[in-house]
């Protein structure tokens, strides 16, 4: 992927691809390559969701959609479940709170690509690669810290997608076990 123009790889867990799988899959049986295939495209034209489709769909659970303007029978689907308001960028400081509670502050820096710089005064050219991955894993980009609390530091990003993959799954497996036991009491 790219940001700011520049290659930014990330590492993807084993479990978040065995996770991703049978929905890549399921696209598949449809005729796409794409785990989130567009319905606008077709045989001829096999594409992915937009970038905005995310934005889009909030926009709809929320009842704001504008097609629904002026229908009494809108309804914000978040609010109903207990959520305010949601954005992606929520996942930016969710991975911040994540890293931080595993010792890893730095993983948030290094995850969304913010450049993470040792003073000149510290001496960057004496560091061995392990102490400057050490300084890297405990240190968050300024702009992390200011706004959500580098480099192609790919062990600390590997750790980093490993602990984030675990907390979101974790969660949604959670999420999941506690609809199923609700849907049993309820039969």
């Amino acid at each position: 992927m790219n940001k700011n123009r520049k290659t930014h790889v990330l590492p993807i867990p084993m479990r978040a691809v065995e996770h991703m799988l049978p929905l890549i899959e399921a696209a598949q049986d449809h005729g796409s390559v794409w785990a989130f295939p567009s319905e606008r495209g077709s045989e001829e034209n096999d594409i992915c969701i937009s970038r905005t489709a995310i934005r889009q769909f909030i926009v709809r659970l929320e009842g704001k959609d504008p097609m629904m303007k002026g229908r009494d029978d809108a309804r914000n689907l978040l609010e109903e479940v207990g959520v305010s308001h949601w954005s992606p960028h929520d996942l930016r400081r969710s991975i911040t709170v994540v890293m931080d509670d595993n010792g890893i502050p730095g993983g948030a820096s290094a995850v969304l690509a913010h450049e993470v710089k040792l003073s000149e005064h510290l001496g960057e050219d004496a560091l061995t690669d392990a102490q400057r991955e050490e300084w890297a894993a405990n240190r968050m980009a300024k702009i992390t810290k200011l706004a959500y609390g580098g480099g192609t530091f790919l062990k600390l990003k590997k750790t980093a997608m490993t602990v984030w993959t675990n907390a979101v799954l974790d969660a949604w497996e959670a999420a999941q076990t506690a609809q199923e036991q609700f849907l049993e009491a309820a039969e």
